[in-house]
């Protein structure tokens, strides 16, 4: 019951801290979830934020993203893929062009696409406590990411459209893992990553803009903490900073 109580305190700093302001997928630890050449399965939900430059402009990115994993361990290292769903808003991308433009909304609210990851980690045992490990995953949308505005001028009525297209996602990073009493795992460490999508913004009175929208920094941070509820089911948390603050929740079964 100790146990218990200490792994909830725990949680629940650990969510309020992490989640402040925000809740992207999860690095996760950097050994396996599972036992040696074990597999795992899971869920997870994660609120990624970003800025993303599209032409001469930079745009505030909101994402959920919803996804189930499974995970195969082989020795030190663990292949995983994921599958789901996610959405897209950008913030000010439609809005009026003149001062006698009327518009409907000035933020772009795309519907879901699918999503589709894979990524390999590997780790290395320094002693009972530590261990260091790196990964590498990416993920991709096949599906476009689309909105338009109605607005009204002197003339009548026009539209804003914008679409994102053959996005992508690919991370790179290490971290360094500390193993406390109760089966609780911390892990932080560095990130790169890039994000590409082709995209086009149309005014009906104008021109249509092609252009690349893709991410404005490159490095970021990230933290976490699982935590193992019961025999071979682990909670765990994430967040991740870079232009914006974003994080995570997942649970995994191991067997």
């Amino acid at each position: 019951m100790k146990s218990f109580r200490l792994k909830f305190v725990l949680l629940v700093v650990l969510t309020i801290g992490l989640s402040g302001n925000v809740w992207a997928g999860q690095f996760g630890t950097p050994q396996p979830a599972g036992e040696k050449d074990g597999w795992s399965i899971g869920a997870g939900y994660f609120l990624y934020r970003d800025k993303l430059d599209f032409g001469n402009s930079t745009y505030n990115l909101k994402q959920n993203q919803f996804y189930v994993q499974a995970a195969k361990a082989l020795g030190r290292f663990e292949l995983y893929v994921q599958a789901g769903m996610a959405d897209m808003d950008l913030d000010h991308m439609f809005g009026p062009k003149t001062a006698g433009d009327a518009t409907s909304k000035s933020t772009f609210e795309s519907d879901s696409s699918a999503l589709f990851s894979a990524g390999l980690k590997g780790s290395y045992k320094l002693n009972r406590t530590f261990a260091v490990g790196g990964f590498v995953d990416g993920t991709v949308f096949p599906n476009h990411f689309k909105d338009d505005m109605h607005g009204s001028d002197s003339e009548g009525g026009f539209t804003q459209w914008f679409k994102a297209k053959n996005m992508y996602n690919i991370n790179v990073g290490a971290s360094l893992q500390a193993e406390i009493p109760h089966g609780i795992k911390l892990y932080a460490g560095p990130y790169a990553y890039w994000t590409h999508a082709d995209a086009t913004y149309r005014d009906s009175r104008y021109s249509p803009v092609s252009s690349s929208l893709k991410n404005k920094a490159h490095f970021g941070g990230f933290a976490g903490a699982s935590f193992g509820l019961s025999d071979g089911l682990i909670l765990s948390i994430e967040t991740q900073v870079s232009e914006k603050i974003s994080g995570g929740t997942m649970i995994t079964y191991c067997f």
